[in-house]
């Protein structure tokens, strides 16, 4: 996948990760299980990434305006994680079951997370699956802004109203609906069962119309 797109950081060797997080605030903002025939090309070191890859968001400490980011895969990741205190976040694979409990970067983990609304899980979890499709985007597009709202633990337990009506409009924009991107997935993958009806149901009551199928 072409990495061209995006303002990325070169991170090979645990000195300079240590150097670069000195001059950035770096935390995890995503986990995803590569599927059948796609790679990612790793920031520490240009090797292609085949099983798992994990986004970092990096904020210089001097400007909080300037933002870079770093792809990489599970060892650098985890050592990143060592360095600022950072878990990692829970694998989104979309072969088999995923657990329901989310830990998006956090620092240590908590045990009285707040309950999804269900309509919001099943929605992020779409986000999920079209951030997979779509390989290496950028952290600052639209897909992960939706992602960032749609985790944030203050509204969790909220309808997502608004951010239902931004995919439907991030989708369209693509020109695929989210059962095109099932089907396209599931040609070269075993893909585990991805429900919407909940989000569509909403839809329906609240006149929105749907770009999902």
């Amino acid at each position: 996948l072409n990495r061209n797109e995006v303002d990325a950081m070169y991170c090979r060797g645990h000195e300079l990760r240590v150097q670069l997080c000195k001059q950035y605030d770096i935390k995890p903002v995503g986990r995803f299980k590569l599927l059948n025939g796609r790679t990612v090309i790793s920031d520490a070191g240009n090797m292609d990434i085949t099983d798992e890859y994990i986004i970092f968001d990096c904020i210089s400490k001097s400007d909080h305006n300037h933002h870079e980011s770093i792809y990489c895969g599970k060892y650098v990741a985890e050592d990143l994680c060592k360095i600022t205190g950072h878990s990692l976040p829970q694998l989104f694979n979309p072969l088999h079951y995923e657990h329901s409990s989310h830990g998006y970067g956090g620092k240590g983990s908590t045990n009285s997370s707040p309950k999804w609304n269900p309509v919001r899980k099943q929605l992020y979890d779409i986000v999920l699956l079209i951030i997979t499709y779509q390989g290496n985007i950028k952290i600052n597009s639209k897909i992960f802004d939706i992602k960032r709202e749609l985790e944030d633990p203050k509204y969790i337990e909220y309808y997502p109203k608004r951010q239902i009506k931004s995919v439907n409009t991030y989708l369209i924009k693509m020109d695929k609906t989210f059962e095109n991107i099932i089907a396209d997935l599931q040609n070269n993958n075993n893909l585990r069962t991805f429900k919407y009806d909940l989000v569509l149901d909403y839809m329906e009551k609240n006149n929105i119309s749907q770009h999902l199928k």
